[in-house]
């Protein structure tokens, strides 16, 4: 329930201070990992996708980073975050997390599995570890997207045509509810074209009818994809 609520309106619990906010971090069990270190050397970093959390990786009993752990010796890590919040926010925030418990652990191989929005956190994640200079990106050698929108959400770019179409009708039930379509969270505008960096939706309308303001961000060559 409060994955779905961060997803929808995460933009808002957090400018508001509302304690239903999730705060960025790794899980294991519902519950926050009790020590950042001694995880070893090899870590597999599993990103969630849109109203999601960490529990979405054990899919009726089956944990996939245990079967990774299991397979190819890789400690998982399950990230939980505020999907609501702009996927640069989160990228930002998870490149900071990661330079440090690199450093705890002495880390040498990084994989990630990413689902969906997950995959698009995770490049914004890169983009921001290049350019501050953290170092934990140099370690980065496989990443599995699955079901990322690289290039966009169609649903995304339905819902912004619905807003609009809603708006341009001249009754007040029907401002009324574009109002309230428009509400979906910073989080979920951005899938509209896969926007990763600040730059893509800052000084700009999120809800300019089909307005693509994305900029190019490049993938590091060094990494598996």
């Amino acid at each position: 329930m409060e994955a779905t609520l961060n997803g929808v309106l995460g933009d808002y619990l957090e400018a508001s201070r509302n304690e239903l906010a999730t705060v960025m971090g790794f899980y294991e069990n519902s519950k926050p990992l009790a020590h950042l270190d001694n995880l070893g050397n090899k870590l597999c970093v599993l990103v969630h996708g849109l109203t999601d959390d960490e529990n979405s990786w054990n899919f009726h009993g089956t944990d996939y980073g245990a079967l990774i752990e299991k397979d190819f010796g890789f400690h998982p890590l399950y990230l939980r975050y505020n999907t609501g919040l702009h996927i640069s926010t989160n990228g930002r925030q998870l490149s900071n997390l990661l330079q440090s418990i690199c450093k705890m652990n002495s880390v040498s191989d990084l994989v990630f599995l990413c689902h969906s929005m997950g995959g698009l956190v995770t490049r914004s994640a890169f983009h921001y570890a290049v350019t501050d200079g953290a170092t934990w990106v140099q370690n980065v050698s496989q990443v599995v997207f699955i079901g990322t929108p690289h290039q966009g959400s169609p649903w995304e770019q339905l819902g912004n045509v619905v807003s609009s179409a809603l708006g341009a009708v001249p009754r007040p039930y029907m401002k009324l509810a574009a109002d309230i379509t428009k509400l979906r969270s910073s989080g979920i505008k951005d899938l509209r074209y896969g926007y990763i960096l600040d730059e893509d939706w800052q000084l700009h309308d999120e809800d300019a009818l089909l307005t693509n303001t994305k900029t190019r961000a490049h993938l590091p060559e060094w990494i598996q994809y």
